[in-house]
């Protein structure tokens, strides 16, 4: 099976006279991965992050024959479930990494296992969950603040993550449900208003709901 873009985004700025469209533009590929999430950013000078790794051996076998990637600039794992991780581990084994922003904190698990045997064998730094922004070729990664409290469902621990390139906006959820969705619209309001966004769920509505008051605004609600 290989994987293969099933939706892309192409943000462009405003063109000098001279400078070609991949020098001036940002590509999200949304990835077929199945029942998961792998979503690929290639930055205006061909620099590469991932979002999520889905699970298996599907991404680390088609990243470099199917979109030409030869290293990764940042990894984000979103939050520790399968369909989310459970793939990043095999990506980081054969792609060089250069940063892996995510929760490795020691549980237990066969997932958290590989994925912190990875990360120690290929020697790649790590960043834990937290407010920080990370420029990489001019594009903006906003991690937005974590809600404070340790939530029982692991979807509701998700890393938030915002990217801005010139005027365009889009905002990558991992499995946000209700409880973070919530505590965002009441501290952080302005970050979430974007031009494009990632459902969480893999499209569900948890991150979307009637009451949610529209504060998505331009594009989605």
């Amino acid at each position: 099976m290989r994987a293969k873009s099933t939706f892309s985004i192409i943000a462009g700025l405003a063109l000098a006279s001279g400078v070609s469209a991949q020098t001036q533009s940002v590509r999200i590929q949304v990835i077929d991965v199945g029942q998961a999430d792998g979503i690929l950013v290639r930055t205006p000078n061909t620099q590469w992050v991932l979002i999520d790794g889905a699970q298996g051996r599907l991404l680390a076998q088609t990243l470099q024959a199917n979109f030409g990637v030869d290293r990764l600039a940042l990894a984000v794992g979103s939050h520790r479930h399968r369909d989310h991780i459970g793939g990043i581990d095999n990506v980081m084994d054969v792609v060089p990494t250069d940063r892996y922003f995510g929760d490795t904190t020691e549980r237990s698990g066969a997932v958290d296992d590989s994925l912190r045997a990875v990360i120690v064998r290929n020697n790649i730094p790590v960043q834990l969950p937290g407010a920080d922004t990370i420029t990489i070729d001019g594009i903006r990664f906003i991690f937005l603040p974590p809600d404070p409290v340790d939530d029982a469902s692991e979807n509701d621990n998700s890393v938030v993550v915002r990217l801005e390139h010139g005027q365009f906006s889009m905002l990558f959820t991992g499995d946000a449900e209700d409880n973070e969705r919530d505590w965002l619209v009441a501290n952080h309001p302005a970050l979430l208003d974007v031009d494009v966004l990632k459902a969480s769920h893999h499209g569900s509505r948890d991150f979307t709901r009637a009451r949610f008051g529209g504060r998505f605004g331009r594009s989605f609600l």
